[in-house]
């Protein structure tokens, strides 16, 4: 009889072991990568009498995570700049430099340091810009 009530006990403390890890264990929900995102070019002047081309990323509501940090990076040029998304998760960056046909590398980070995958598009005044192509 004793044998019996031992085995039940154990049994009972491993299901209630078992239910109290799984319950704090938050489900992954991964932080997706800004879609519907597009580039719009301007002409500035240069400083020297003359004009360059200035980009601005742009994404429609829904293209990031509210309010979360949106990474630009031109791969050509090694520089880029950081925008907040705004709470319907469209954003507008800052201008940047770049050539039309650049790869432009764009991802996002959620208020939890969640991190998105990166996404590549070609930089072209486009809504939405094409993804790179695969090298």
């Amino acid at each position: 009889m004793t044998s019996l009530r031992t085995r039940l006990l154990r049994l009972a403390v491993g299901m209630v072991a078992w239910a109290a890890v799984w319950s704090c264990n938050a489900p992954f929900i991964p932080v997706p990568p800004p879609a519907q995102t597009g580039f719009m070019s301007a002409l500035v002047s240069d400083g020297n009498g003359g004009q360059k081309t200035v980009w601005v990323a742009i994404g429609e509501a829904g293209s990031a995570p509210a309010a979360a940090r949106v990474f630009v990076f031109n791969l050509a040029t090694s520089s880029g700049v950081i925008t907040q998304a705004a709470n319907d998760g469209s954003f507008r960056s800052q201008t940047f430099d770049g050539t039309a046909g650049d790869r432009i590398d764009i991802s996002a980070e959620g208020h939890d340091g969640e991190q998105s995958p990166t996404s590549c598009l070609l930089l072209q005044d486009a809504q939405p810009a094409p993804s790179c192509p695969a090298l």
